[in-house]
């Protein structure tokens, strides 16, 4: 199973530290005293993954809007 930055994002604490003993890496020693977001970063290095989620936005047209707008503070 590919994991992925919402996957793990999606997990408590508790599922991370069994994906983290999972791994053999010096870097997470001491994951059990960790908070959510420190251990999802570490974790998301180790793994590869990237630490940030896409975010995509469709069916807005700012340039549109943004002229709609002034027409009306005009009227």
């Amino acid at each position: 199973m590919a994991l992925t930055y919402e996957k793990l994002n999606g997990m408590t604490v508790a599922q991370l530290c069994e994906v983290a003993e999972g791994q053999d890496s010096d870097d997470l020693k001491g994951l059990r005293s960790m908070h959510k977001v420190p251990l999802l970063e570490l974790l998301c290095k180790v793994l590869g993954v990237e630490q940030h989620e896409h975010h995509v936005v469709r069916g807005i047209d700012k340039a549109a809007i943004k002229s709609e707008m002034s027409e009306l503070k005009v009227a």
